[in-house]
């Protein structure tokens, strides 16, 4: 069984969001988004908690999701 290491989900998150074209396909970019933070945050109790590392780029991908969306209503 393979295993994904963070740097590989994040390149992937961003391809993902800058293959978007409508604004209808931002929202499986968003669970995409959402899923790589799952993924490596962990689970402690209740709540998933993540590095600084996690959290600056789960923000990242958060703003060029924002800015895709931008482009798709801009056009």
């Amino acid at each position: 069984m393979s295993t994904v290491d963070f740097g590989e989900a994040f390149e992937k998150a961003l391809i993902v969001i800058d293959s978007c074209k409508k604004v209808e396909q931002l929202e499986s970019a968003n669970n995409y988004i959402n899923n790589v933070f799952k993924t490596f945050a962990e689970l402690e109790e209740e709540y998933l908690v993540a590095d600084e590392k996690l959290q600056s780029s789960y923000n990242t991908l958060r703003v060029f999701l924002g800015e895709q969306r931008n482009r798709i209503l801009g056009s």
